[in-house]
């Protein structure tokens, strides 16, 4: 009997713990990539979100852009790559002015993603947030245009 109530305190745990963490930042290590756009020999998606920002006499926006990119190891976890750019009149000179990388393995054991679908993409919320998913794992990544981006589960 004592068995079966500490079974059932576990389980009550593990389905709650998850819907505690809805809304909750993430922890997950981003890095500062370099601007310098790589060749990305292995990409396995790409996104843009609409355009947003100011317009001066060079620039006349800015928009971002996200891009999954295969890892070099089968058994390694994909990075996520979102990229800030800006444009000049219709479209011309695009240039990454800031850029940063999701190691997707950090958020979730990707072993058990991948054999879930792996990743796949929502949809954009705005122009700086965009929802995606990780196997049964379903996240928003918030801020996209800054530095200091957040990572939350979603319901």
């Amino acid at each position: 009997m004592n068995m079966m109530r500490e079974i059932l305190i576990f389980l009550v745990m593990v389905c709650l713990t998850p819907a505690l963490a809805f809304g909750r930042p993430i922890q997950a290590v981003v890095i500062n990539a370099d601007v310098e756009s790589p060749a990305y020999p292995r990409i396995e998606f790409v996104t843009v979100g609409k355009a947003y920002g100011f317009s001066d006499e060079e620039v006349r926006g800015k928009f971002l852009r996200v891009v999954l990119v295969s890892p070099e190891l089968a058994y390694d976890a994909p990075i996520l790559r979102v990229e800030t750019l800006t444009y000049g009149d219709e479209g011309c000179c695009t240039t990454v002015v800031n850029a940063t990388e999701l190691n997707l393995g950090d958020l979730t054991d990707w072993s058990a993603a991948k054999d879930q679908n792996g990743f796949r993409f929502g949809k954009w919320l705005s122009p700086s947030s965009f929802t995606f998913s990780l196997g049964a794992h379903r996240y928003v990544l918030r801020n996209a245009n800054q530095k200091n981006l957040r990572i939350e589960a979603a319901k």
